[in-house]
């Protein structure tokens, strides 16, 4: 097979709910609302947040109006989006750093942690502390049970926008050749930290990780970062020549991220391969260009081996 090692050679699919909802609507009525979930977005982050009745005003739609259509199209009041968007940070934030429950609270747009609290009840069925010692376990099933309940809902009630959209994705088996890469090494938690740093500047990473450490609980994995595959004098890590079942989409998400991934080992296995047990997961992430924030574009290289060896 060709040698594609570059993430551009793949065409991208996005896995963003809101891009596909609005790709129905009228001309019109569209920019207003890329408009509006660009600005429910960068609310999340504002104290005192925006109330979504200052945003449908802002972008020429009455609140009345603006709640109607937004009901009609993503399925859920704007009232019930934001307060979704803000408990997926919460749980990102419980699980990739060590912040107090209370600067996470009051960082997502909950008053207090008593609010967050009650908002982890009622949605979740569970508390702050049970999120953060989650990352201890070495099992990653409670992810999609958190992650399900946090996906953007349809009309049936059992699925979510993202595992509806992420059956359609494209796949493709490639092999490569045995790549170098110069790399520094990161926990999770490291890593996700550089990653939520601020900043406009596009970027692309490599990230490699042991597939035999995807059994190591949270905090002890390790992953290998650098910037582009080079000549093996230059590089101290080596990922052997073998299949990758691979996929490109664009997410803006833990949820589209942790769906894709499913997606991808699923697919291996209804094609008759496993997990190659010694080799590296591989991705390329990079700025996607989406009028959404905080959008990324992911390449996903899946090792694979034919099940009879």
């Amino acid at each position: 097979m060709k040698d594609n090692t570059k993430v551009n050679v793949m065409d991208s699919q996005h896995l963003v709910p809101e891009l596909a909802l609005i790709e129905e609507l009228p001309e019109h009525w569209k920019s207003r609302f890329e408009k509006a979930l660009y600005m429910l977005y960068e609310s999340l982050e504002q104290s005192p947040a925006l109330a979504w009745e200052e945003i449908a005003i802002s972008c020429a739609i009455s609140p009345h109006h603006f709640h109607r259509v937004f009901r009609a199209v993503f399925n859920e009041a704007p009232g019930q989006y934001l307060r979704r968007l803000r408990l997926q940070t919460v749980v990102e934030k419980l699980i990739y750093t060590s912040d107090s429950i209370t600067d996470i609270a009051v960082g997502s747009g909950f008053s207090s942690s008593q609010a967050l609290a009650k908002a982890l009840k009622r949605e979740l069925n569970t508390s702050a502390k049970a999120i953060r010692k989650l990352r201890e376990r070495d099992s990653y099933d409670y992810l999609d049970e958190l992650y399900n309940k946090l996906g953007h809902p349809t009309s049936q009630s059992h699925k979510t926008m993202e595992s509806q959209i992420v059956e359609q994705l494209n796949t493709e088996l490639r092999t490569y050749p045995e790549r170098h890469l110069p790399s520094k090494r990161f926990s999770i938690p490291e890593f996700e930290k550089i990653m939520d740093e601020p900043g406009d500047e596009e970027f692309e990473v490599i990230v490699a990780t042991d597939v035999e450490q995807l059994n190591n609980c949270f905090d002890d994995i390790t992953v290998h970062v650098g910037e582009e595959f080079t000549s093996a004098f230059r590089a101290n890590l080596a990922i052997a020549a073998g299949k990758y079942l691979c996929c490109k989409t664009n997410i803006s998400t833990d949820v589209g991220y942790y769906a894709v991934w499913n997606e991808l080992y699923r697919r291996a296995v209804l094609e008759g391969y496993e997990l190659c047990e010694q080799g590296y997961t591989v991705e390329y992430l990079r700025n996607a260009s989406t009028k959404l924030p905080y959008g990324m574009e992911i390449e996903l290289q899946l090792p694979v081996e034919d099940v009879d060896g």
